[in-house]
């Protein structure tokens, strides 16, 4: 329910969002009605409180229980039954109605004019009754009850006479027209008006006068002078019978006190005026034209003051907005007239027609009571002053990122009126996005209702006396949530670095984000809970974000063996066999041993740059190409190892094939089985190929003998047979 403040006054928008039992029967309308539902949340005061382009007049009945509008287009009268604040029925007529008057208590008898096609048309309960042509076009119509006649002004303007024709419903006939005088040049009449005090007719003519008739004798009692040739478009009596209204076409409201010629005060409009009306209650009289209706006193103060204005044509052109053609004040059985009542009903020159709850008027009839209890809510919610948020466009809206939308099922309403783009993602209504969140997760209430009772518990079991050996430090105690996140922003506050540059910018946002408490729900809602090893996550922080010691770190465990399992001093040596190599692995291997044989012939001369090397050079420089090939050996079994980490192949060596002879192969399987004098004889012919062949010969012959001579300068050994 919007809220407009004017003149330190609230007014509440009670528009109808036209959606209704006849609102389903045009897929147009049906359509729109749905949309705007959801679009704008209203209290709807009147059920399908439309018409399909455009409304004429509104007027309520005696009894203050129904209400009565005209409109189009097809022509149609409308009846709505405020008990249960609903469309009771509508008529179609003949053509577009000028004027309404109810003739009966209630909404069973009326009287239709419809002024261009000079008829009207009387209507009962089951439908139209009888119609009357009339000479002239009719501006305007009155039923005065106190007479049980029908006046309407005809208005023709031609010659010296204006009639306001007079029907007695009695009879069925007309009686004498309200005519005058020759040489009164009023022009034609164009309202009506009476007084239930004392029965004194108003009529206003065109040129600015307004004339007061006695309808027993039909004759003129005064006249008066509103406006400078401007037209007296609306006429009203106040009920003290000695006050009358009149406003006029360029947009004054003159007040009179019917026992002086002289006007008590005159307030001026923005525009044509349209209706008057005294609001005893607020001793103030309404005032509308067709953007505005205004309140201002009549007595009781400074006359002509304004009270308060309502703003009344629509905020929205796809709405049906327009200007205001007519309004009612709504009453019930207490007020049928609507002096005390603080609702407004307005019809437009549009198709949603206007109600309007203002509280400084008065007070809600009997049958919407549940708006002042509505409206007090919403003034003891704008009064706090915690809660600071106006009233915008975006109340009661839901935002929705593309994820959200894919993940309820509803992005084929992309385009349509009930998502609204907004920013990177889309604005949904809350009542909508309650009922696509329930049908997409029908389980979502048992699952919050678990995690209230979880909640309830934790927090009884938090008021409990705890052990003493339990207690711990507020700072001691680690989150629930993020515990690793809350360490690297704590390391990071504190100074420690994450890589090789240090950012004192990312220090202080660090300590920043860990002390402001709009920010600790991170650390106790599981909610939000940083999933590290999602996709989502190891793409944005490619890096790792969890390591807290830096790249170093990142870096050594990525050369670590302890991962793989491998060790290469763990590897036993198979005795008898040689592990098969790939071909493409030996080549490298070759080519190795090809730069190094060209980095030995570069070097041979002992010469670089120049300079004269010593004589330890050379062997200082074949160790270290020694060591190179055997840390380049390594890695490439290493290589090997993780490229092969299945079967591995071995071939018999050469000490199993001497050792066999002819048998080799026998000798070769026996090792493989775990032979330990197969295993034996491999081991001494390996012994025996390391040997020279002189050591060879003298173990074969089984006698060696070996001799030291010792002289002044040093020993030697010798062999001697």
């Amino acid at each position: 329910m919007r809220a407009q403040q004017r003149n330190s006054q609230l007014i509440y928008s009670l528009h109808s969002s036209g959606a209704g039992p006849s609102a389903a029967a045009d897929p147009v309308r049906r359509n729109r009605s749905r949309i705007r539902s959801y679009r704008d949340r209203s209290v709807d005061i009147l059920q399908d409180f439309c018409m399909p382009s455009h409304s004429g007049c509104i007027v309520g009945s005696p009894d203050g229980r129904y209400v009565l509008t005209s409109g189009g287009y097809k022509p149609r009268v409308k009846v709505y039954d405020t008990a249960d604040l609903g469309l009771k029925f509508e008529r179609y007529l003949d053509g577009d109605v000028t004027s309404l008057s109810v003739l009966g208590s209630d909404y069973g008898k009326f009287a239709a004019l419809m002024g261009t096609e000079r008829l009207i048309e009387f209507h009962a309960p089951y439908g139209r009754h009888y119609e009357m042509r009339i000479p002239t076009a009719g501006r305007a119509a009155l039923y005065d009850r106190s007479v049980a006649r029908l006046y309407v002004a005809g208005g023709s303007g031609r010659g010296l006479v204006d009639p306001v024709y007079c029907v007695d419903l009695v009879s069925g006939a007309f009686r004498e027209p309200l005519t005058s005088t020759a040489g009164a040049d009023l022009g034609g009449a164009a309202s009506l008006g009476v007084s239930v005090t004392h029965g004194l007719m108003s009529v206003g003519y065109g040129e600015g006068s307004v004339r007061f008739w006695d309808t027993r004798s039909h004759r003129p009692v005064v006249t008066v002078k509103v406006g400078r040739g401007s037209e007296a478009t609306c006429l009203a009596h106040g009920p003290c019978g000695t006050l009358h209204v009149t406003g006029t076409e360029d947009g004054r409201c003159v007040l009179h006190d019917l026992r002086s010629e002289r006007p008590l005060g005159t307030y001026e409009m923005a525009g044509k005026v349209h209706t008057v009306h005294f609001h005893t209650g607020s001793e103030t009289v309404l005032s509308g034209d067709g953007s505005i209706i205004t309140a201002w006193r009549y007595k009781g103060g400074k006359i002509c003051e304004p009270v308060v204005h309502v703003e009344t044509t629509c905020d929205n052109d796809e709405d049906g907005g327009g200007f205001t053609k007519d309004f009612l004040v709504a009453g019930d059985a207490s007020d049928p007239d609507g002096r005390t009542g603080g609702i407004i009903l307005t019809a437009r020159d549009g198709s949603e027609n206007g109600a309007y709850y203002v509280p400084v008027l008065g007070k809600a009839p009997e049958w919407a009571k549940f708006l002042d209890s509505v409206t007090e809510e919403l003034e003891e919610k704008d009064a706090d002053p915690t809660d600071a948020a106006d009233t915008s466009a975006y109340d009661n809206h839901k935002f929705l990122s593309n994820e959200e939308i894919e993940k309820l099922g509803v992005s084929n309403l992309i385009g349509t009126p009930l998502l609204r783009a907004h920013l990177h993602g889309f604005l949904m209504d809350t009542a909508l996005y309650t009922k696509v969140r329930s049908v997409a997760d029908p389980f979502e209430y048992e699952s919050y209702r678990k995690k209230k009772i979880r909640e309830k518990l934790a927090a009884k079991a938090a008021s409990r006396i705890a052990p003493r050996n339990a207690l711990k430090k507020k700072g001691d105690a680690k989150p629930a949530v993020n515990a690793d996140l809350r360490d690297r922003l704590e390391a990071k506050a504190a100074g420690a670095a994450i890589g090789n540059k240090r950012d004192r910018a990312g220090r202080v946002a660090a300590s920043n984000l860990l002390k402001d408490a709009r920010f600790g729900q991170i650390f106790d809602n599981p909610d939000f809970q940083v999933e590290e090893e999602s996709e989502e996550f190891k793409q944005r922080h490619g890096s790792g974000a969890g390591n807290v010691e830096g790249k170093d770190s990142r870096i050594e465990d990525m050369d670590s063996d302890e991962d793989d399992g491998y060790d290469e001093e763990s590897e036993e040596e198979e005795i008898g066999f040689s592990k098969v190599r790939d071909a493409d692995y030996d080549d490298e291997e070759d080519e190795d041993d090809e730069t190094d044989s060209d980095s030995d012939d570069d070097d041979a001369d002992n010469v670089i740059g120049g300079k004269v090397r010593g004589e330890r050079y050379m062997a200082m420089k074949s160790l270290e190409k020694k060591l190179e090939r055997q840390k380049k050996k390594s890695k490439k079994e290493k290589r090997s190892s993780k490229k092969n980490k299945g079967l591995v192949m071995y071939e018999a060596d050469d000490a199993a094939v001497a050792a066999g002879g002819e048998r080799a192969g026998n000798t070769a399987l026996r090792v493989g089985l775990g032979d330990a004098a197969a295993a034996q004889e491999v081991r001494r012919q390996k012994k025996e190929a390391s040997m020279s062949l002189e050591a060879r010969v003298a173990a074969a012959a089984g006698t060696a003998n070996v001799a030291v001579v010792r002289g002044a300068e040093g020993g030697r050994e010798i062999s001697f047979v």
